[in-house]
């Protein structure tokens, strides 16, 4: 039955005549759920005094031969929603809640039509216990995913030891996204968003009890679920047979002893989006120590193990030292830096030069920043300590040496060059990742180009094509520079998919562009300006802070850059013009 989030107004008129039938009970502190039989057909009243949208209207017996659904929708503070009889027999239906993809508190009533009238209803609900993911192991594990083709995918460990999973089709079949929730008893809760529209999807296949297997047939293909408490397998068969039959095996592994114990998830992602988890600065253990330099740095337990022991494998095996530039930082100081930026300089170049306070890696104390040491002939040591100094072309091979060992200790090279547009950040040679475990490190480090985002299921990746053309004004290596500009400010975009990035050429450097520039970004002394044209798919569900329509390939969109004489490249605006 399609959910109708539109209010009528005869609903409203129809509320004033309410005579009280049935309060459910258990719910939630503050939501009150009330429901009524009123003219033959059953009304369900949620009043949510923090005016909460997860509601929906669902039918469970997914037919509309006893009932159907006539309004749902928010009448002032209240979600209220309306069942017609259509004929006698009995039927459940009910409402759902739900946080994200997962259906966190459903209620459900069994209603009894007879001669064209809800006659009788019994009801009852369900709330997940805030306890429930401490007890159970597996809802604090995570699922791992293997032979993906799926644009987005996303599933977690239902409450009710179920799985809720939510799947976008291949780019090639437009704009369809799945979402269900697969119970081991094979009830389940499940519609099918295509092109704007949500339709029913019913299951074509007898369940199997025993393993929770369903077969659910859509508009762009059929989905298979079968699986057990640890572990689901999921089959899409593409309705022409262009892609074939997809297999996706997700298992479950629970969150390691160790990794409770010391109270952190060593695989927890930290970046533009995804901020560090609650309660990690509490249950963070760090070391402090002085590096050759004279400064603190502050590291995770572990990691800092971890590192002591490649840095003696480098200094005995390769003659390689290392040293630590830094490591964890705290959310407060980040502020701090923040504060201090915006007095100086102002908000809007505070946000661009200083991380988000809580969005930086460095905040879990498993982020590390190498230098090294360079030994002279009469025994003492000479810092290689900046940036610029690091990346010169003579220690290169140095890097690889490092790098190929990082994984034998448990770690990760965490900006890849030329992945900008996932990571949010340019190449850096000396910031790696602790990850814990050796097998999964190596895994990932296998892997080129594999990123932590895209390891995770967090991230899509695609082949971006980059062009930077001909030019007589820049030289390729200024124009890559200006380009992970942009590659970075789209690892901020959610679900937004790059195709590919060229240079509009020399004539974009005119006057009248850069008056305009320096109209953007007030005294600021740029001297010239840079265009870059992208191709790009847009996020099935656009952030509000996006003009973007859901799920459209999008062509030519602009990116506007300057710099001055002695500065690098500042984005300073996108878009159509």
């Amino acid at each position: 039955m399609k959910k109708l989030i539109v209010v009528f107004t005869a609903l409203a008129l129809l509320l004033c005549s309410m005579a009280v039938l049935a309060e459910t009970d258990p719910v939630p502190a503050g939501t009150k759920i009330t429901c009524h039989i009123v003219d033959s057909s059953y009304v369900i009243r949620i009043d949510d005094p923090e005016g909460d949208l997860g509601w929906i209207a669902d039918d469970m017996a997914q037919d509309d031969s006893v009932v159907k659904l006539g309004d749902a929708g928010l009448i002032e503070d209240a979600f209220v929603v309306r069942y017609d009889p259509a004929g006698d027999g009995d039927v459940t239906v009910g409402v759902r809640h739900y946080t994200g993809i997962a259906c966190d508190e459903a209620h459900t009533f069994d209603l009894h039509v007879e001669n064209g009238a809800v006659t009788d209803c019994t009801g009852g609900s369900y709330t997940a216990s805030p306890d429930e993911a401490a007890q159970d192991p597996y809802l604090s594990g995570e699922w791992l995913e293997s032979e993906t083709q799926f644009t987005q995918m996303a599933i977690a460990k239902n409450a009710e030891r179920g799985w809720d999973v939510e799947i976008a089709s291949p780019l090639t079949h437009g704009a369809y996204v799945f979402k269900t929730t697969i119970y081991y008893d094979c009830s389940k809760d499940c519609f099918v968003y295509d092109k704007g529209k949500f339709w029913d999807v019913p299951i074509t296949d007898e369940p199997n009890p025993e393993l929770g297997e369903a077969k659910i047939t859509g508009t762009m293909g059929t989905f298979s679920f079968a699986g057990d408490e640890q572990s689901l397998t999921l089959i899409w068969t593409d309705i022409d047979e262009r892609h074939g039959e997809i297999a996706v095996v997700f298992e479950r592994v629970a969150a390691s002893d160790e990794a409770k114990e010391n109270g952190i998830d060593y695989l927890a992602l930290v970046n533009k989006l995804h901020p560090l988890p609650e309660g990690w600065e509490d249950a963070l253990q760090t070391v402090t120590i002085t590096n050759s330099v004279g400064d603190e740095v502050e590291v995770e337990t572990k990691a800092y193990s971890a590192y002591e022991l490649l840095r003696a494998d480098l200094e005995q095996n390769d003659g390689i030292f290392l040293e630590l530039d830094s490591a964890r930082r705290s959310v407060a100081a980040q502020q701090d830096i923040m504060d201090r930026f915006i007095e100086k300089y102002g908000a809007d170049y505070a946000a661009k030069t200083v991380a988000t306070p809580g969005y930086s890696e460095h905040h879990t104390g498993l982020a590390l920043d190498l230098y090294f040491k360079i030994k002279n002939d009469d025994g003492t040591f000479t810092d290689v300590y900046y940036n610029e100094d690091m990346t010169k072309p003579e220690y290169e091979g140095l890097w690889a040496t490092i790098h190929a060992k990082l994984a034998d200790y448990g770690f990760i090279l965490r900006y890849l060059e030329g992945k900008e547009y996932i990571t949010g950040y340019g190449y850096e040679p000396w910031h790696i990742r602790y990850v814990d475990s050796v097998e999964t490190a190596r895994e990932i480090m296998a892997q080129s180009g594999m990123t932590l985002e895209v390891w995770l299921g967090a991230a899509t990746d695609a082949n971006v094509i980059v062009d930077y053309g001909t030019s007589e004004l820049y030289t390729p290596e200024e124009l890559q520079e200006a380009a992970v500009q942009v590659k970075c400010r789209f690892a901020s975009f959610a679900g937004c998919v790059l195709h590919s990035i060229r240079y509009a050429g020399d004539e974009c450097n005119t006057e009248e562009n850069l008056a305009w520039m320096k109209e953007l970004d007030e005294g600021q002394g740029y001297v010239q300006v840079a265009e870059f044209i992208s191709d790009f798919h847009s996020p099935i569900y656009p952030g509000e802070d996006t003009a973007w329509q859901p799920d459209k390939e999008y062509t030519s969109w602009e990116w506007w850059l300057a710099r001055t004489a002695d500065g690098g490249w500042q984005l300073l605006t996108w878009g159509y013009r």
